[in-house]
């Protein structure tokens, strides 16, 4: 049975669970790494972009900020999703990376 740890990422901005015996980096101006401390397993790295803008997007915007990648779906947290592969050449053998894009809308801050 996997242990898992709960990431409660930037304060709580992203809440996720990974194995509990994988390390976590944490860059000073964004970003995180998790991953195996093992030759040749896999890495989770993640990077949150955020957007200002004057009004709320609706649901087409949503759909058209991930879907740029694939086909794109709603969640039951109302969140735009996508997820796609693929595929590369690291420095010694072949590389794959697993993309996924979620797209969440917030209401505008006052000036």
């Amino acid at each position: 049975m996997v242990v898992l740890k709960t990431i409660d990422y930037r304060g709580g901005l992203l809440r996720f669970r990974i194995p509990g015996s994988w390390l976590e980096e944490y860059e000073p101006d964004g970003g995180g790494t998790f991953y195996r401390d093992e030759a040749d397993s896999g890495t989770l790295r993640l990077n949150i972009l955020t957007f200002e803008g004057n009004a709320k997007p609706d649901k087409q915007a949503l759909l058209k900020a991930v879907a740029s990648s694939g086909p794109a779906e709603w969640l039951s947290t109302g969140n735009a999703f996508v997820s796609y592969r693929e595929t590369g050449s690291g420095t010694r053998e072949p590389l794959t990376v697993f993309q996924w894009k979620v797209a969440n809308a917030v209401e505008p801050t006052s000036p």
